[in-house]
């Protein structure tokens, strides 16, 4: 077991798996905590990377605002209500 409390000091053993289960590792997702985002965004971190195809370094030096987090709320309804017509 890696411990991923170096990173920040939030991260619990749950947390770590769900950014592993989304394909990260403990280095990229040390990228994303790094700009800002906290242990509880492994989704928002999978969207920007797999939907998006950004990176933490665009995403900081770019796109880090509320126009990434308000389409991420979007889609995130939009999943939800998917997922209840089903």
């Amino acid at each position: 077991m890696v411990n991923w409390e170096d990173i920040h000091p939030n991260f619990t053993e749950e947390l770590r798996k769900e950014w592993e289960e989304k394909g990260f590792n403990k280095e990229k997702c040390k990228g994303w905590i790094i700009i800002g985002l906290k242990p509880a965004d492994s989704g928002y971190a999978f969207w920007l990377q797999d939907f998006k195809n950004l990176n933490p370094d665009w995403v900081f030096s770019y796109g880090y605002d509320q126009n990434l987090k308000g389409e991420y709320q979007k889609y995130l309804s939009k999943k939800w209500l998917r997922s209840e017509l089903s």
